[in-house]
């Protein structure tokens, strides 16, 4: 059957294969489901980002987080505190250039400032855009997030490199 007459449960059956869909057919599927029930849309949404007990699809949670932040930015908002707990904290590098990005980089600076002073940091050191970054995009966005943190670039690449020796990322450790 084409369908199966309930959008969320299309939502839920097309996510899986979404890496061969295109952004607007995961926003199209996705706003069918949010209007049958929004609520559940969303749980679907954060189900396939999931890395432990979901799917793990960054692309499909990246696009759809995206899209909030540019047409419900509320909703973005609200949603923002529980995208490193399901996802990661680069995830949120999907709200730059929305309507949101001010608010994300309050989020995330909040965030910073705490783990520079904490016993135990979070994993937002390991996921914040590197001094040396490996594409274009990359670099635009590490500027957006020095910027955005009030710091300069050495500032910025003395407390990434602080926080990362902190939190003892496993893959460091393993080269």
């Amino acid at each position: 059957n084409i369908s199966t007459k309930s959008t969320l449960v299309d939502l839920f059956g097309a996510a899986g294969a979404s890496r061969r869909m295109s952004d607007e057919q995961i926003i199209n599927l996705f706003e069918a489901a949010r209007v049958e029930d929004e609520e559940s849309a969303i749980v679907l949404m954060f189900y396939f980002r999931d890395i432990i007990q979901g799917q793990g699809e960054r692309r499909f949670f990246r696009v759809l987080l995206k899209h909030l932040g540019e047409t419900r930015p509320t909703l973005a908002y609200a949603l923002m505190a529980h995208v490193p707990e399901f996802g990661r904290w680069d995830d949120l590098y999907a709200l730059v250039d929305t309507n949101v990005e001010a608010t994300m980089f309050d989020f995330m600076k909040a965030q910073f400032d705490k783990d520079r002073v904490s016993e135990t940091p979070s994993l937002l050191g390991k996921w914040l855009k590197g001094t040396r970054p490996s594409s274009q995009e990359s670099k635009r966005l590490m500027r957006k997030t020095y910027q955005a943190f009030k710091l300069t670039p050495v500032q910025y690449r003395k407390a990434v490199s602080n926080l990362r020796k902190r939190i003892g990322i496993v893959e460091t450790q393993m080269c």
